[in-house]
């Protein structure tokens, strides 16, 4: 659980919906071999920008718990959307 002075103003939700994706980043980490890193684009700077199986599973965690929670709010699935 989160022990911030600030998550007593975010909704219960909100904060086990993250919480929930973070589990989910933690266990694929902890999984051998389970990665399966890509790079899914450059930075600006021309670095790889790696997308792991992690991100994929905490992203889907993230927006269909919102979505779920919050049905009336547009959720919206990608960050240059």
């Amino acid at each position: 659980m989160l022990v911030c002075n600030w998550n007593q103003k975010l909704n219960p939700s909100v904060v086990y919906i993250f919480q929930r994706a973070g589990v989910k980043v933690k266990e694929i980490r902890l999984k051998k071999n389970a990665m399966h890193e890509q790079v899914k684009g450059k930075t600006m700077e021309g670095a790889k920008e790696m997308l792991t199986d992690g991100d994929l599973q905490s992203h889907r965690t993230l927006v269909f718990g919102l979505a779920k929670a919050f049905p009336k709010m547009n959720v919206r699935k990608g960050a240059r959307q």
